[in-house]
C-alpha cells in the first residue's frame, strides 16, 4: 500500500510541476479544483489495510472522512445465475 501512495504523490507533484508555466487565472482555478476532487475521493474512499500475520487477517484504518456504505453479507444459499458458455470466434456460424 505504501507503494500506491508514493505513486499517488509522484503523479500529482509530476502534474503539478508539468502545469507550473500556467499563468491564466481561469485555468490554475480548474486544475486546483480537479487537484481538490481527486485529494477528496483519496481521503474519503481509500483506506489502508494491514495484514496481521498471526490471523492471517486485514485490519482497515478507517478514519472520520471514510464514506461507510451499506454492506450485505454473502448468502451462501443464494441462487446465481449460471455462467453462458463462451463461444469461439471460430465457433460463430455465419
Amino acid at each position: 500500500m505504501l507503494f500506491m501512495i508514493s505513486a499517488m504523490r509522484t503523479h500529482i507533484n509530476d502534474e503539478f510541476k508539468k502545469n507550473k508555466e500556467i499563468n491564466d487565472d481561469q485555468k490554475v482555478e480548474e486544475l486546483v479544483s480537479i487537484a481538490k476532487e481527486v485529494e477528496h475521493t483519496f481521503r474519503t474512499r481509500i483506506v489502508q489495510a494491514e495484514l496481521n500475520p498471526e490471523t492471517g487477517n486485514y485490519r482497515m484504518n478507517i478514519t472520520d472522512d471514510t464514506v461507510l456504505l451499506d454492506n450485505k453479507p454473502f448468502d451462501p444459499d443464494a441462487e446465481l445465475p449460471k455462467r453462458r458458455k463462451r463461444t469461439k470466434c471460430d465457433e460463430i456460424k455465419t
